[in-house]
This record gives C-alpha cells, sequence and structure tokens, in this order.
C-alpha cells in the first residue's frame, strides 16, 4: 500500500495536468425580453457593435472608436439570435472596449471613446 502512495505521487508530480482547452466567449447577447439582440460582428475591420430590434429593423451600431450610426434596415426584421446568451436585469456585457449594462428598463452601450446610446421601451432611444 505505501509504494502504491509513493508511485502516485511520483506521477502526479511528473505528469503535467491535464488541461481543458478555453472556450472562446462569443461576443452577444439578447435582452429576456428579446426587444434588441446585440453582436459584434467580428468580420469587418474594426470590429462593431451591433445592436437591433427584430420588431422594427431598427438597428444601431458603433465601432470601438466612433461615433455612433441608427438606421432601419428591413434585414433585421424578425432576426432573433435565441442561441445567444440572455443579458439579465443588472447584468453587464463587455468585450475589448464595448461596455454594456442592462438595468431592467434600458440597455446603455459605450465604446472606448465614452460615445454610446441607450435604447429603452418602445422607441426610447438616446445617442451620446
Amino acid at each position: 500500500m505505501k509504494r502504491v502512495l509513493i508511485v502516485g505521487m511520483f506521477v502526479a508530480l511528473v505528469m503535467p495536468p491535464v488541461a481543458t482547452p478555453a472556450v472562446p466567449r462569443i461576443p452577444w447577447f439578447h435582452l429576456k425580453s428579446r426587444s434588441v439582440y446585440c453582436h459584434v460582428d467580428q468580420t469587418t475591420v474594426p470590429q462593431p457593435l451591433v445592436c437591433w430590434k427584430p420588431r422594427t429593423g431598427f438597428s444601431i451600431f458603433m465601432n470601438p472608436r466612433s461615433s455612433v450610426h441608427t438606421l432601419t434596415l428591413r434585414k433585421w426584421r424578425r432576426v432573433y439570435e435565441d442561441s445567444s446568451p440572455v443579458l439579465r436585469k443588472g447584468g453587464k456585457f463587455t468585450f475589448k472596449t464595448f461596455r454594456c449594462s442592462y438595468n431592467g428598463e434600458a440597455l446603455t452601450c459605450r465604446n472606448g471613446k465614452k460615445r454610446g446610446f441607450v435604447l429603452g421601451p418602445g422607441n426610447k432611444r438616446r445617442v451620446f
């Protein structure tokens, strides 16, 4: 028994620990109400944060270090990314220079230059 214990300790010291591969964090989320969806478009440079309301197609996007742009696109109507994680009340999302938070009523997002937007219920929105 003593020999097995010594061999086991030797193997534990010599063998490197088995590392599990890190799961990459997917930069996307949606609100529980499914009223707003957001993701970082990693196919373009610079990588903009894109948020949209699937009911109306209203889209808002910003680059990591520039101003906010808004438009309504039909291609975002009825686009639901339900496999994305849910950002719940009091939750925060951070990816590189983007910071988003949800207080239960409005979604607030900012970039590295402190520019951003607030998306509230209905048609309430503000760009700063």
